[in-house]
């Protein structure tokens, strides 16, 4: 793959451990590689290659490239594809494309077809078994036949895949917590460690039953299944990754939000796990070569923090992973705004009150999550509002009236993963009545409440009260979090 220095798009560990940077918007700023990742090369004559491209599936290191856009929204994979992939080319096409003909290929492929079923993976769904089959085989057909020609099938290695149901990301609910209407989830019921801390209510997709996680369990055997036939039928070795997490399962911290095992998202290995899964390969690959096994891998510069060395950031971290989770629907992975629509009505007062009562109608875009605080984030926001109807004191009213449409922009204060929706806005406003007046508005929402103080000059003057309903699209969860 071609050096790159950090072809993540965001630098989390430095977010967590130095803080959010001036103005708070260090974050946005992060998020520009994503956007904007630039011309990636691939090194044809790179002696060795790694061509683990994150957020990817099988069937999506088979298809996913520039090309395929109906493929960008299947799962967070396409950013770091655009990234790291020459353009027009999948994972398994850079592959072919490589000028050398290795000896050796390594696979691990598949978590991301598992962990599709928690909903972590943009849009993608769990790959059905069959389909999860079929493209494991053109999968390794393919890299087979790039090997050397005097290469054996059994320098093909294959890793089976371990029990996702396990990662400490996934961590378990407080027996006293509910859905929202006091009905509480059977004992062992799972949702994101990143949720939790946040969280008394959950809803139903928010969580994991015993049955669920069973399901996922029963996913992992057949996919392993697959795997194991695949390699008998090719003459490739198996690796047998289960054996390995079992190993390391003996350890009671392997599963704690604190674990050494893992990195601060709780989902990818740490170094220590690597280490511990690449002296299992070089083992296989001693025993196939029939050489003795190398030492142990060493440590040529200082290992990234796992999850149990930034426990002091613990704050920050949760919150950083909870925009992460939020960015699979709301940017920079992929980009993508969210939308709202507001049907309102509302007593006013004030000397620019369009009526006593009012009927409003408000569609807008929101920008990405902006963390300001731990528990806080802030959002760009543009609005458009429009009178439906007014009602006057002598009881007439007044359909569509023209005055008072307003365009807004403004700043909008939300806290992380809040169950009940909470919300203060403030920014300006233009009204493009038969004069052009520009103005400043604050708001307050809260559930299907809100209160609002806006004014067509510098002193407020109008003031209202109301019933929101909203539709927003883009952003998942009871509060958008």
């Amino acid at each position: 793959m071609a050096p790159f220095d950090r072809p993540y798009p965001i630098d989390h560990l430095r977010l967590a451990t130095e803080g959010f940077g001036t103005l708070r918007l260090d974050y946005a700023w992060e998020g520009r590689r994503a956007l904007f990742p630039g011309n990636p090369q691939f090194g044809g004559g790179e002696e060795r290659v790694v061509m683990a491209i994150p957020g990817q599936t099988v069937g999506e290191v088979l298809l996913q490239s520039s090309k395929t856009h109906k493929l960008n929204s299947g799962s967070a994979g396409w950013t770091f594809a655009s990234i790291l992939l020459p353009k027009g080319w999948s994972a398994i096409e850079t592959v072919e494309q490589w000028e050398k003909q290795p000896r050796w290929i390594v696979v691990f492929i598949g978590a991301n077809d598992l962990l599709a079923s928690f909903g972590i993976v943009g849009h993608a769904p769990p790959t059905e078994v069959e389909t999860f089959r079929a493209q494991y085989g053109e999968l390794t057909a393919r890299l087979r036949a790039r090997m050397a020609p005097d290469s054996p099938p059994t320098q093909l290695m294959v890793a089976t895949l371990p029990d996702v149901t396990v990662l400490p990301f996934l961590q378990e609910i407080p027996l006293a917590a509910d859905n929202g209407s006091g009905e509480h989830y059977p004992a062992g019921t799972k949702a994101s460690a990143f949720l939790i801390p946040f969280r008394s209510h959950f809803e139903a997709e928010e969580v994991l039953t015993p049955d669920d996680l069973q399901g996922v369990r029963q996913r992992a055997a057949d996919y392993n299944s697959a795997i194991v036939d695949i390699a008998r039928a090719g003459g490739f070795t198996v690796i047998d990754m289960v054996k390995v997490s079992q190993r390391l399962q003996d350890d009671p911290a392997f599963s704690s939000p604190a674990s050494p095992y893992f990195s601060p998202d709780l989902n990818h290995p740490s170094y220590r796990t690597h280490q511990v899964m690449a002296n299992a390969v070089l083992e296989k690959m001693a025993s196939i070569a029939d050489v003795p096994v190398p030492d142990t891998l060493s440590v040529a510069d200082t290992p990234l923090p796992s999850a149990s060395d930034l426990q002091n950031e613990n704050e920050r971290v949760d919150a950083l992973m909870h925009l992460a989770m939020q960015g699979l629907e709301t940017g920079p992975l992929p980009p993508k705004l969210t939308f709202r629509f507001l049907a309102e009505v509302a007593a006013q007062g004030g000397e620019e009150r369009v009526g006593a009562g009012v009927i409003y109608t408000m569609i807008g875009t929101e920008g990405l999550p902006i963390p300001i605080t731990n528990h806080e984030v802030m959002r760009l926001c543009w609005h458009v509002r429009a009178p439906i109807a007014a009602f006057y004191g002598n009881k007439e009213t007044e359909f569509f009236p023209s005055r008072q449409i307003e365009g807004r922009f403004g700043l909008a204060f939300e806290p992380v993963g809040n169950w009940n929706w909470r919300r203060f806005e403030l920014g300006g406003l233009v009204t493009p009545d038969d004069d052009v007046n520009f103005g400043i508005y604050t708001r307050l929402e809260w559930r299907m409440l809100y209160a609002e103080a806006s004014s067509r000059g510098w002193l407020f003057d109008r003031f209202e009260a109301g019933l929101s309903l909203q539709f927003r699209t883009g952003r998942p969860g009871r509060n958008g979090n």
